[in-house]
């Protein structure tokens, strides 16, 4: 009839999920949307007024924050395209007698009587009895929505004050006498900034005072899809886990590059170090390990570690090579004692090893 093409998909929805079930539906509704749209397209939806007054009441009841009871954007990016809502000023009576006049047919999608639903609910009980009492509270509360809006918008215009870890990991910098409320305000803007979902209001204020009250060397961890917060000294770091697992070389040769799933090994040559063509053999750390480096004492991996400056969610990925079951050097701390009768000649530039491992993390101890 209008020439306009249909395509209908299914979504699987998953009712366990922490958002709650409307939540899921709609997260699993919009990926799809995302996947469709091609670079500069536009995806209109016909979200108006009184959805928008729903949302606001609904994530006031959850106690969301400013972005949160700034509604629904009319315009957001979506995937590689754009998300435009032009309907949201327009009540729902204006569009449906618009319909009803030009002999326009629309479905009504039976759900939506379904008052065990949320939405549907403050739809058919709470707000008939609103406009009962307050007949204009379309325009006052849309008013309020523009207002946080605007609030929200000057405080996200603030700098967050980020921070890159020893090895590239993304954080957010702890300031100096900021309390439990500013941290976990500046989190939850970060998290989104950075594309997840932040936790609920009450997980995050927790998080936030044990960020601020931990020992300097403690790691605080906070759990998120796909990655994790941790604390480390001055900043908290967003850690994201692909799942895969951590299996270091079981032998290398001094001087030579290798390249692992996990990570890459590379040689600097310069002054004192290990003799080029070396075979070594690989472990990673053992628990309670001591050892000593080349011109210090012995002392434990972790306090080797933390002088160094190596966060802990690194620690489990170091390399500690051997020379017949004797540790000679380990990645990111340098040489041994047990290097002491492997060292090149005095006269000539030996090798000292660099590891980098890749983007996984196993819990921190």
């Amino acid at each position: 009839m209008y020439g306009v093409s249909f395509e209908c998909y299914r979504v699987q929805v998953d009712t366990q999920s922490s958002l709650g079930y409307e939540a899921a539906a709609r997260q699993a509704r919009f990926a799809v949307f995302e996947r469709l749209l091609q670079p500069g397209e536009i995806l209109l939806l016909g979200q108006h007024l009184d959805d928008q007054i729903e949302t606001l009441l609904y994530r006031l009841v959850r106690g969301s924050g400013p972005r949160g009871l700034s509604g629904i954007p009319g315009r957001r990016k979506l995937g590689q395209g754009y998300l435009l809502r032009p309907m949201l000023a327009v009540p729902r009576s204006t569009i449906t007698r618009w319909a009803t006049e030009n002999a326009l047919p629309f479905i009504e999608d039976p759900s939506n009587a379904d008052t065990r639903m949320d939405r549907n609910y403050l739809r058919h009980t709470v707000l008939p009895l609103l406009e009962q009492r307050w007949p204009n509270y379309r325009d006052t509360v849309g008013r309020a929505v523009s207002l946080q809006r605007a609030a929200a918008n000057i405080l996200e215009s603030q700098p967050l004050q980020t921070i890159t870890g020893p090895f590239g990991e993304p954080g957010l910098a702890l300031l100096e006498g900021e309390s439990e409320q500013e941290l976990s305000h500046r989190l939850y803007h970060w998290l989104i900034a950075c594309g997840y979902c932040s936790p609920g209001l009450r997980r995050l204020s927790e998080y936030a005072r044990q960020c601020l009250t931990a020992d300097v060397e403690r790691s605080p961890e906070l759990g998120l899809p796909g990655a994790r917060l941790s604390r480390w000294r001055k900043g908290i770091y967003r850690l994201e886990d692909d799942g895969s697992e951590f299996t270091p070389p079981k032998h290398v040769v001094v001087g030579q590059a290798l390249a692992t799933a996990s990570g890459t090994l590379t040689w600097e040559r310069g002054g004192m170090g290990l003799p080029e063509g070396v075979e070594l053999q690989v472990r990673t750390r053992l628990p309670g390990e001591k050892v000593a480096l080349i011109d210090g004492p012995t002392r434990s991996f972790k306090h080797l570690c933390q002088a160094a400056g190596l966060p802990p969610w690194w620690r489990n990925r170091l390399l500690v090579l051997c020379q017949d079951e004797t540790p000679v050097a380990i990645t990111g701390l340098g040489l041994l004692r047990g290097a002491t009768t492997l060292l090149a000649d005095r006269n000539s530039a030996g090798f000292s090893p660099c590891w980098r491992p890749n983007w996984c993390f196993d819990s921190i101890e």
